[in-house]
């Protein structure tokens, strides 16, 4: 690797080294066209990477399934159909799709419409045996009695809507009565809603809040409370829930019945025998969609579904154990990184996880060589404040001058350290794409750094790059 002019680094040092004593680095830059060293801190040194996992994931899945590739999620009955009425079970056999979302499910109740179906009179089966029982790693584990966030949802194979449930939160007519609280786009069984939200009067602020409370095997309550404007748009707030094979069958019955399709049995989880008869094979979006969710939105489950999809198939279920295995071999075998980095899951969750940003920067300058996938895998990184998790990063004059030159993605931890990381692609004026990875953690038992301090130094960097005039 060429070496740039001693000049080079300045203004980057200036940024980054002001904090080395109290934040673990590993820093590089390299130019795209001949590999030349634009700068580095502390290269090979192997800190949490959080998100900037997802770039793993992303490119072993573009590169093992290919940009088009689709999952297919097959709907299935027993028993026999005389007419309009199915007097078997309806089975939901999923194929690990991870964008299983309200559209593909109100486009499967409407085709059962469409097939002249009314009445399904058995149960409503999810088949979840492509992946293991195992739907919570050590990263999800603090979400499972109770949680107010979305990203720490369970992981399954037939899931809908990332085993999420959207709470709609509106205000009644009149001041000092109770908000209307609906589940969206359909509502759901399966749940239980409790509500202390109240409507305040026009102009006030809205301060909502929501948690889940419930672990596996019981009917999950969403508390919500605080209050909300008689003149406010409807508000969502989404929220990870419990029982991944009851809450994708809930929202299937939910949809047959907003379709006029009546069901009679209960919901429960079990394995199609392979004797059941196909009424619908859906489809998923294809592999480039999929990974722009990922990348673009930082989808935490997007990127676990996927772990456990490269292991899936043949004897074993899919497992993240297995999963992981899968991008660690693409890391060694395709990227060609040495022993001693670690991944234990794709989306970052695991503080486990350990890369340095010469790993990172040898998986961009790998990924850029291949035609195939590279430009999906590019547009799947979300623009320097514009979109996506980098919609807030920079500020005023520098994000209009430069942000819509950086394609990136971007890691943050809050516990057990400060975790702010930042990788990608950047276009130099003069010397075109810079692959770049910036690892910064917080040093264990010493004061932590606010996530905030270290991504203002990274926005300042950037700035700094890419105004410069390289020679």
């Amino acid at each position: 690797m060429q070496v740039a002019a001693a000049n080079k680094p300045a203004a980057l040092a200036k940024h980054f080294e002001t904090k080395n004593k109290s934040v673990r680095q590993s820093i590089k830059f390299v130019r795209v066209s001949d590999g030349s060293l634009i700068y580095q801190y502390e290269p090979q040194l192997r800190l949490s990477p959080a998100s900037v996992t997802k770039l793993v994931t992303a490119a072993a899945a573009l590169s093992k399934f290919g940009p088009a590739h689709t999952f297919t999620t097959r709907f299935l009955h027993s028993g026999q159909r005389k007419g309009s009425v199915i007097s078997g079970n309806l089975f939901a056999v999923g194929d690990g799709d991870p964008l299983l979302i309200s559209e593909k499910m109100w486009q499967v109740a409407a085709d059962l419409r469409a097939m002249g179906i009314n009445q399904i009179d058995g149960d409503i089966v999810v088949d979840n045996s492509l992946f293991d029982g195992e739907t919570r790693d050590e990263s999800r584990e603090e979400g499972a009695r109770s949680s107010s966030n979305a990203y720490d949802a369970p992981v399954s194979a037939f899931a809908v809507n990332f085993n999420t449930v959207a709470i709609t939160i509106s205000p009644a007519e009149k001041s000092g009565t109770a908000a209307l609280i609906h589940t969206d786009p359909v509502d759901l069984d399966g749940l239980k809603i409790e509500s202390s939200a109240k409507t305040t009067p026009p102009g006030s602020d809205s301060k909502l809040a929501a948690a889940r409370i419930g672990s596996e095997g019981q009917t999950p309550l969403l508390r919500v409370s605080g209050n909300i404007a008689a003149d406010s748009e409807p508000k969502k707030i989404y929220r990870s829930m419990v029982n991944p094979g009851r809450l994708a069958g809930e929202y299937l019955r939910a949809f047959l019945k907003d379709a006029g399709i009546a069901t009679t049995g209960r919901v429960r989880t079990g394995k199609a025998s392979g004797d059941e008869r196909t009424l619908l094979t859906v489809p998923s979006y294809d592999m480039r969609r999929i990974v722009s969710g990922l990348n673009t939105y930082s989808n935490n489950f997007i990127g676990d579904m996927l772990t456990k999809r490269f292991a899936a198939g043949g004897s074993q279920p899919g497992s993240m154990y297995r999963g992981a295995k899968v991008l660690r071999e693409y890391l060694t075998q395709e990227v060609g990184l040495k022993e001693g980095f670690a991944i234990e899951n794709g989306s970052g969750l695991s503080i486990e996880n350990r890369l340095s940003a010469d790993d990172i920067v040898r998986l961009l300058l790998h990924v850029e060589k291949d035609m195939a996938i590279f430009p999906d895998f590019l547009a799947s990184l979300p623009s320097y404040g514009w979109e996506g998790s980098l919609k807030k990063r920079m500020k005023g004059s520098d994000r209009e001058q430069v942000g819509s030159m950086i394609r990136a993605k971007s890691g943050t931890l809050s516990e057990p350290i400060t975790v702010s990381c930042l990788a990608g692609f950047l276009k130099h004026p003069k010397h075109g794409l810079i692959a770049f990875a910036v690892l910064e953690n917080g040093i264990s038992g010493k004061s932590q750094p606010s996530v905030s301090s270290l991504r203002s130094q990274q926005d300042a960097a950037l700035a700094a790059l890419l105004k410069m005039p390289l020679e």
